[in-house]
C-alpha cells in the first residue's frame, strides 16, 4: 500500500466495540478495526508501531505530550524478541475545556498519529515506519 498516510489498525476486545468504532469512523480512510485478542494482535505481521495510552507507555519514559500531539517511542530489542513492534505511539492530551468523546477525540488521535509518523519518516527516510501502524484501544 502506498497511501500518503499509515494504515491504522485498531484492536478492540469485543465485536460490539468493533461495530461501534466502525460506525463512529464513518468514512475515515486508512483505519481498520479488528476484534482480536491483545496477544494475537501484537504479533500481526507487518506491524511497526503499537498505540498505547500515555499511562501504558510510561515504561518508555514518555511524559504527557502537548495537547493534540502524539509521540513515537522506540522499544528495546529484547521487547521486540518478545513480540512487541519496533515502536510505540502514545499521546492525545485534551485541553481542559474540550469534550472527552469519541466523536471529538478520534479525529484528533488519527491526525496526531499520522503527523508523528510522517515527521519521523521525513527525518529517517532510509528506515520509515511502515504503512501499518496500530492502535490499542
Amino acid at each position: 500500500m502506498n497511501a500518503p498516510y499509515p494504515l491504522i489498525v485498531v484492536q478492540l476486545s469485543t465485536r460490539e466495540k468493533v461495530k461501534a468504532f466502525r460506525a463512529g469512523l464513518a468514512d475515515a480512510q486508512g483505519v481498520v478495526a479488528l476484534g482480536l485478542d491483545e496477544s494475537s494482535f501484537r504479533r500481526l505481521a507487518g506491524i511497526d508501531a503499537l498505540y498505547l495510552s500515555i499511562t501504558r507507555a510510561e515504561r518508555w519514559g514518555r511524559r504527557p505530550p502537548s495537547p493534540h500531539t502524539a509521540a513515537l517511542l522506540q522499544t528495546t530489542e529484547a521487547e521486540q524478541r518478545e513480540g512487541m513492534p519496533k515502536h510505540v505511539v502514545t499521546g492525545l492530551v485534551l485541553k481542559d475545556d474540550e469534550p472527552n468523546t469519541a466523536a471529538f477525540c478520534l479525529p484528533l488521535l488519527l491526525k496526531a498519529t499520522r503527523d508523528v509518523i510522517g515527521a519521523v519518516n521525513a527525518k529517517t527516510p532510509a528506515e520509515p515506519v511502515n504503512e501499518r501502524e496500530t492502535a490499542d484501544a
